[in-house]
């Protein structure tokens, strides 16, 4: 556990001067010693170490810039993901709608092979007219139905 944390203190100091170099803008030199270790320092030692390129900090108006070009970013970003959420919404309701049409004709579907078996069995068939009057079917009334539902049913229903 001492390990990590000496490790990690390790490289807060690290950073630390790495921050305070850039600050300052005084060269760093990094070297490696006999056991493999990677050190920093402000003097090269024993003539080893090489310079490290230290950029110069950003100017406010460089941050400033960055920070509106990250704020439109994050902003095109959530419009995406908003017309993406809205196409997903407009697809589940046509399909749900489509489902709900599917439903719907099948049981019209179902409906007109009812009548078409209940039409050929040879049973007197009747209407009733709007004073609810019965008008049975006469033969040919019959086949003419049954012609006009196997259309329909050609036309619209899955076999």
């Amino acid at each position: 556990m001492k390990i990590h944390l000496w490790a990690g203190i390790r490289t807060l100091t690290i950073f630390v001067v790495f921050f305070i170099a850039l600050s300052v803008q005084a060269k760093v030199y990094k070297w490696i010693d006999k056991d493999g270790k990677v050190h920093y320092s402000d003097k090269p030692v024993d003539g080893k170490g090489q310079p490290i390129k230290i950029e110069k900090q950003p100017s406010a108006k460089q941050v400033s810039e960055a920070k509106k070009r990250a704020a439109a970013i994050i902003r095109h970003k959530n419009r995406v993901q908003e017309l993406v959420e809205d196409d997903l919404k407009k697809q589940t309701i046509k399909e749900l709608k489509e489902e709900k049409n599917n439903k719907e004709m099948n049981a019209l579907c179902r409906q007109a092979k009812s009548e078409i078996i209940k039409l050929s069995r040879g049973y007197r068939v009747f209407e009733e007219d709007t004073e609810g009057k019965r008008k049975f079917l006469s033969d040919d009334e019959k086949n003419a139905e049954i012609k006009r539902l196997e259309i329909a049913i050609k036309e619209h229903c899955k076999m």
